[in-house]
């Protein structure tokens, strides 16, 4: 347990750490939305296939795939895989491979069908899945870490920690304050360099899935688990197994992210097939 002073004294913010919050935040509410008028102006992509991608986000990513991870540890095996760190990556690459992937092919299957010829409707349920899921991770993140910093710098952090009686809450949020005043600025420009290549592996996930859907290829889909399960298990090792520097782990996430983009673009767009058979751009 940390030992808390009384006069719980900090260092200043960087005003360049919280302008890279805010940067953060920009881009996690702007870019979905303008993607999201793109798609329906280019390709007259429906509304309702984005909202079924959050819908089918909210159902498949945050309800199920958490109750699973949670089953899987109350198990016998939890408390063995909560202690092992490249195990407790693995069992977290499998749920968010699996269930997000299916959410993508129940939705594309079974609730976009008259729509699933035309590619902007892929594009725009990936548009609803990635976004919310930017969203989700971005925003409550960064308006708290930008609360905390205002509190910080205009002196009222003595204040607040003074208020909080639970002690695992205050050591949280007492070892965050120090982090903000100590990390460098530059480390807070990784997170929307992360945020950015982990949408655009979401939005290339979703044209994989779609495409198995639209040409009844059942083994583009688990290429697309498979996909999905190394951009996170390969930097979720590297963080917890190697403890690698987080530029290293961040790095190495934007390279993964870079390779499933190639790898989309060269599969479905440059040679416009699948296997050779059928053309997938309308």
């Amino acid at each position: 347990m940390v030992e808390f002073k009384p006069t719980y004294e900090f260092g200043k913010v960087p005003n360049l750490t919280i302008i890279f919050m805010y940067i953060a935040l920009f881009i996690a509410v702007v870019l979905p939305i303008a993607l999201l008028i793109y798609y329906k102006k280019k390709y007259k992509a429906r509304l309702s296939n984005f909202i079924w991608g959050i819908v089918c986000y909210v159902l498949f990513a945050i309800v199920l795939e958490s109750a699973f991870h949670a089953i899987v540890l109350i198990t016998p095996a939890g408390p063995v895989i909560d202690k092992n760190p490249y195990l407790y990556a693995f069992q977290g690459a499998i749920g968010a491979a699996l269930f997000e992937e299916l959410a993508r092919f129940v939705a594309f299957k079974f609730l976009i069908l008259k729509d699933v010829k035309n590619k902007g409707n892929a594009f725009m349920y990936g548009v609803g899945h990635g976004g919310l899921q930017l969203v989700y991770i971005v925003v409550a993140a960064a308006l708290s870490t930008i609360a905390l910093a205002a509190t910080i710098n205009d002196g009222t952090i003595g204040d607040f920690l003074s208020k909080i009686e639970d002690k695992d809450e205050l050591t949280a949020i007492y070892v965050s304050a120090k982090d903000l005043t100590t990390t460098s600025p530059w480390m807070y420009l990784l997170i929307p360099i992360e945020r950015v290549a982990a949408f655009a592996v979401q939005m290339c996930l979703s044209v994989w899935v779609w495409v198995s859907v639209r040409e009844k290829k059942i083994k583009l889909l688990f290429i697309a688990m498979g996909l999905h399960f190394a951009s996170y298990f390969i930097p979720s090792a590297f963080n917890m197994g190697l403890e690698l520097h987080a530029v290293a782990v961040e790095f190495t996430a934007v390279a993964i992210a870079v390779i499933i983009v190639f790898l989309t673009y060269k599969f479905f767009f440059k040679a416009k097939k699948v296997d050779n058979e059928a053309n997938i751009i309308d």
